[in-house]
């Protein structure tokens, strides 16, 4: 992934991470991201302290973006 080998060329911690990739999130993403971020301060997610959580929550976006799109694929057709 062209985004780990920037991380791993600037050496970024953890949280800077986080912080940089989700700079690239836009649209829908950026709603999702938000409420992912409100979340995690009410208590109702756990903390996203890793690139690895990061990339955890981030497939589950992808799943359920992949569903939504399936399901409003099948009802439209």
């Amino acid at each position: 992934m062209k985004v780990e080998q920037v991380f791993a060329c600037y050496n970024y911690n953890e949280e800077k991470k986080i912080k940089l990739a989700s700079l690239e999130f836009e649209g829908y993403a950026l709603v999702w991201w938000n409420q992912v971020r409100s979340d995690v301060e009410r208590m109702k997610r756990p903390l996203i302290n890793t690139w690895q959580d990061m990339k955890i929550i981030l497939s589950e976006y992808q799943a359920r973006t992949i569903y939504v799109c399936m399901y409003v694929w099948s009802v439209t057709y």
